[in-house]
C-alpha cells in the first residue's frame, strides 16, 4: 500500500494517543482487481457483529456503569456476551445500530472514540484472518473508488517508529481499498490499535491484542476541560470535579426536558455540568443560598455563553410545586451521602 514513502503524522485525529496517519503520496485509484481482490469480491461468510470501544484510563469504576445507563437511554441493552477486559481501555460491545454508537458517543466521557470492529486478534496472523472472514458487502461502501481513507496507527503503552507503522499499514494490502488516500479530510478513517498491556514499563515486544475498525465517533472527552474546576468564575469550597459531574448525569440518564434536582446545590457546580448536555435543571435553594446563586450563575453562564436570564434554571420554593416529578437526583459525595 506504499508508493513514496509515508506522510508525517497528523497533529489532529479522531483519537488522541500514540497515533499516525500514513498514506501513499500521490496514490491514484487503484489498479484493476487481481486475483486477491476478485476473491473478495465473492466471499460470503459470517460477519463479525460488534463495535470497539478506546476508553479513558480514568475512573475505571464508573466506565462500565456510564455505558449500561447510556446504551440503555438510547435504546441499546447491556447483554453478557459483550468483552469487557477490566482495566483495558479496549472493549468490544454489540450495539444494535450505528445512531445508537454516534448517540452513545454525543454524551459518554468515559470513552474516547468507537469504532465499527472489522477484525481482531492476538497476532498479525489471526487479525488477517479475522477481517478476510468479515463480509465484502459491509465493507464495500466504504472502500469503492470514488471515496477518499486513511488509516491510523493507535497504540497502547508502546510507541512505534514510523517504519513500523508504515509495515503495518502495508500488511494490510489485502483488503480491497479502491479509492484514494486523502490525509486531511478523508471521508472515512479507519485504524489499526494495538494493545500492550496496563504496565508500559514492561511492554511486550508483540502486542496483547490488535483491533482493526472503521472510526465512527469521537466522545466528549474535551468537555472536561472546557467545565474544568480551573476556569470557573465562582469556586466553592465543594466544587465537583467536572469529569465526575458529567459521569453523574450520564448515570442518571438525564435527557432533554428532564428536571434535575440537587438538594445539596452550592454553587450550581453539578447542575452546571448538567446543562454541558444541553439538558434543563431545577435548583433547589434557601434564601441564604440565593443572593450567591444568582451571583455565580449569572458569571458562570456568561462564561459558557448561556442566557443566565433563561428558563433553564429555576429558584423557587419546593413547597409551591409538590407535585414535580424529578428525573434525576444528583449530589456531590459528600452531601449526597446524607439523602
Amino acid at each position: 500500500m506504499r508508493d513514496g514513502g509515508a506522510q508525517a503524522p497528523r497533529e489532529a485525529t479522531p483519537l488522541s494517543g500514540e497515533s499516525a496517519a500514513i498514506g501513499r503520496r500521490g496514490r491514484g485509484p487503484a489498479p484493476s482487481p487481481g486475483p486477491a481482490q476478485a476473491h473478495w469480491r465473492q466471499r460470503g461468510s459470517m460477519a463479525l457483529v460488534g463495535y470497539l470501544l478506546l476508553l479513558a484510563q480514568e475512573h475505571l469504576e464508573f466506565r462500565l456503569p456510564e455505558i449500561k445507563s447510556l446504551l440503555s437511554l438510547f435504546g441499546g441493552r447491556f447483554s453478557s456476551h459483550q468483552e469487557i477486559h477490566g482495566k483495558s481501555p479496549f472493549w468490544i460491545i454489540n450495539i444494535p445500530s450505528e445512531e445508537i454508537a454516534r448517540n452513545l458517543m454525543k454524551r459518554t466521557v468515559c470513552a474516547k472514540s468507537i469504532f465499527e470492529l472489522w477484525g481482531h486478534g492476538k497476532s498479525p496472523e489471526e487479525l488477517h484472518n479475522s477481517l478476510k472472514n468479515y463480509p465484502v458487502e459491509k465493507m464495500a461502501p466504504f472502500l469503492h473508488s470514488d471515496s477518499t481513507y486513511k488509516i491510523n496507527i493507535h497504540t497502547f503503552n508502546k510507541t512505534l517508529s514510523q517504519e513500523e507503522k508504515v509495515k503495518r499499514i502495508d500488511e494490510l494490502e489485502f483488503l480491497p481499498f479502491e479509492g484514494k488516500v486523502n490525509l486531511k479530510k478523508p471521508q472515512h478513517v479507519f485504524c489499526i490499535l494495538e494493545d500492550y498491556g496496563l504496565d508500559p514499563n514492561t511492554a511486550p515486544e508483540r502486542p496483547f491484542n490488535i483491533y482493526f475498525g472503521r472510526w465512527i465517533a469521537d466522545g466528549q472527552r474535551e468537555l472536561i476541560e472546557s467545565y474544568s474546576v480551573k476556569k470557573r468564575h465562582f469556586i466553592g469550597n465543594t466544587s465537583m470535579d467536572a469529569g465526575l459531574a458529567f459521569i453523574m448525569t450520564n448515570h442518571g440518564r438525564v435527557k432533554e426536558n428532564d428536571v434535575v434536582f440537587d438538594p445539596f446545590v452550592g454553587t450550581g457546580c453539578d447542575l452546571k455540568r448538567t446543562l454541558g448536555f444541553g439538558e434543563p435543571s431545577l435548583r433547589k435553594v434557601t434564601e441564604k443560598q440565593r443572593g450567591i446563586m444568582d451571583r455565580a450563575g449569572a458569571r458562570e453562564s456568561e462564561g459558557h455563553g448561556s442566557n443566565p436570564d433563561s428558563d433553564a434554571c429555576l429558584l423557587g420554593d419546593l413547597r409551591q410545586a409538590p407535585s414535580l416529578l424529578w428525573a434525576s437526583v444528583t449530589s456531590s459525595v459528600k452531601w449526597g451521602s446524607r439523602l
